[in-house]
C-alpha cells in the first residue's frame, strides 16, 4: 500500500526502500528557494553599512532603501494520488504557489505556478483524468474549480461570498463531488465572519448543489 505523509514544511512518500518512508523533495521549489537566498544574499551585501568616504555612502548607491527579500517558508497543503503508483500534491512557498504531480519513480513535473495560490483541498478522478481543487482567494474565500490532468482549469464549479473546502469524488457516481462550506460575511470593524459549515453534494451533470 503507497502513502503520502505532509507535516508543515516536509513530506514523505511509501513505501521506500527498506520499506521505509522516503522524503519528497522538489527539484522546483529548491531551486526557486536558492534563487531567492542569493538574491537575499546580494540584497544584503549591497544595502550594508556605509564604509565608503564622502557624501554617498553604500546604502545610497546601490539601492540599500529598496524591500527586503523575505524569507522563503514551504509549506504542503494537499496531495491526491494518481491512480499509478504516484501523487499530485499543491505546495505554498513564500508568496508562490504550485500544483506539482511526481510519478511512482520520483520524477517530478510542475503543472503551474502563480502568485497567491492557495489549495485548501484537492482531489484527482484517474479514470477521466481530472482535478476538483478549492482555490484561495480574497478575504478567506475558496472556490472549487475543475482541472484537467495537466493543470489546465476547465471551469470554476463554485461562486459566492463562501469558503467551499476538502472536496472528494463521490465513488458511486464519477459526476459527483462531495464538499464542505461556510458563509462569509462582514462584522463589525470589517471582521469576516464564517456561518457554521455545511457538507454539500454537487452535480456535475445537472449543475445543481444539495445540502
Amino acid at each position: 500500500m503507497s502513502f503520502l505523509i505532509m507535516a508543515g514544511q516536509r513530506a514523505w512518500r511509501g513505501p521506500g526502500t527498506a520499506g521505509q518512508p522516503e522524503e519528497v523533495h522538489s527539484p522546483f521549489i529548491r531551486d526557486y528557494i536558492e534563487r531567492r537566498e542569493r538574491q537575499r544574499d546580494l540584497r544584503a551585501w549591497t544595502a550594508g553599512g556605509d564604509e565608503h568616504p564622502g557624501a554617498f555612502g553604500r546604502s545610497m548607491t546601490w539601492g540599500g532603501r529598496g524591500r527586503p527579500i523575505e524569507e522563503v517558508e514551504v509549506q504542503y497543503q494537499d496531495a491526491a494520488p494518481d491512480g499509478q503508483g504516484g501523487f499530485y500534491y499543491a505546495v505554498n512557498f513564500g508568496r508562490v504557489g504550485g500544483l506539482f504531480h511526481q510519478d511512482a519513480r520520483g520524477e517530478e513535473r510542475r503543472l503551474f505556478h502563480r502568485d497567491s495560490f492557495v489549495c485548501d483541498g484537492m482531489a484527482f478522478q484517474a479514470e477521466n483524468n481530472r482535478f476538483v481543487v478549492a482555490f484561495g482567494g480574497d478575504h478567506g474565500m475558496t472556490h472549487l474549480a475543475l482541472l484537467d490532468e495537466n493543470g489546465r482549469q476547465e471551469r470554476w464549479l463554485t461562486e459566492g461570498d463562501c469558503a467551499d473546502a476538502r472536496p472528494s469524488w463521490d465513488p458511486a457516481r464519477p459526476n459527483t463531488v462531495l464538499y464542505q462550506t461556510s458563509g462569509l460575511a462582514r462584522g463589525a470593524g470589517g471582521r469576516v465572519v464564517r456561518s457554521p459549515w455545511e457538507v454539500m453534494e454537487l452535480d456535475l451533470d445537472k449543475g445543481e448543489t444539495t445540502p
